[in-house]
């Protein structure tokens, strides 16, 4: 979940059990790359003008959140994400281009990353917590699990003129997570660092990620109340059987707004979040920049 939404699922009390159902979308997901390649109607790879593939996303996640209490110093969380990809793909011609030689850019933008809708489970997470006797640092240790369906390597069959899938749902592997959240009346401070170890069964290994974020809140009447937060997130490099993927890697700085209703029985919870800075490590690929997103929270208890 992007943002502080995965810090403000964590209960800051000490619950027997606890149920988030949280609904994000993301408008207007970028992508995309300069290209000087296409593809004739037999196959072949040519020299093409130079142009754009510009890329673009509209992502829709569910992501239910089961907590229970394990014994009086820890409780437990697991998270069951689902999401929907909408990808459109289209040419930027930047150089003027013939018409064979725009059927070729358009039957190499298809094989790359042609328009699709993908739709599946994700990785589950599983995470463990325990707090110190004031409730104001909480620990958490987890992983998450591989649930989510994988992609074999995009880039052998690019070399192949085969179609292929950058996109993905999971690592395919089991991948560390450490966490910590310092709640306090009027704030919110919580990280995260994910670490995968290991290839999976197609040569990929996910890139490492840090996550951070800060939050202010204010009550505004008895039952709502209001925040205010910034998140950074910083992904490394992935890689294809020891190969930097170059569609991995960026950082980012981004701006979220909310405001929750609080009963006896748990909350809600209605945000907005807004990329202030993003930055990919690699000119050459096509890694998305997040969109302005809409999220909404249910929690029970």
């Amino acid at each position: 979940m992007p943002g502080g939404w995965e810090a403000g699922s964590v209960s800051t009390d000490e619950q027997d059990f606890q149920l988030d159902l949280t609904f994000v979308a993301g408008f207007g997901f970028e992508g995309g790359h300069l290209e000087d390649k296409g593809i004739t109607s037999s196959g072949n790879l040519v020299d093409v003008p130079l142009h754009e593939h510009l890329v673009e996303m509209d992502l829709f996640r569910v992501q239910a959140s089961l907590g229970w209490k394990l014994n009086s110093d820890w409780n437990a969380q697991l998270r069951i994400p689902w999401s929907r990809k909408d990808r459109r793909a289209s040419i930027g011609l930047i150089k003027s281009a013939t018409s064979s030689e725009q059927a070729d850019m358009q039957r190499n933008l298809d094989l790359h990353h042609g328009e699709k809708t993908l739709e599946g489970l994700e990785d589950f997470v599983f995470m463990a917590r325990t707090r110190n006797e004031d409730g104001s640092k909480i620990l958490g240790f987890g992983m998450s699990l591989p649930t989510g369906a994988t992609e074999a390597d995009p880039y052998l069959a690019a070399t192949e003129n085969r179609a292929h899938e950058h996109l993905q749902f999971g690592t395919g592997t089991v991948v560390p997570r450490v966490e910590v959240v310092l709640p306090a009346e009027s704030s919110l401070l919580s990280a995260f660092l994910s670490v995968p170890v290991y290839e999976n069964r197609h040569g990929f290994r996910a890139a490492p990620t840090v996550g951070t974020h800060a939050s202010w809140r204010k009550d505004l009447a008895e039952d709502w109340t209001t925040s205010v937060g910034l998140a950074g997130r910083f992904q490394g490099y992935g890689t294809w059987n020891g190969k930097r993927d170059i569609n991995t890697g960026y950082s980012a700085l981004m701006a979220d707004l909310s405001l929750s209703w609080s009963s006896s029985m748990g909350k809600m919870r209605l945000g907005l979040i807004y990329p202030l800075f993003q930055k990919t490590l690699s000119s050459e690929g096509d890694t998305f920049e997040m969109g302005t997103t809409l999220g909404f929270m249910v929690q029970i208890h």
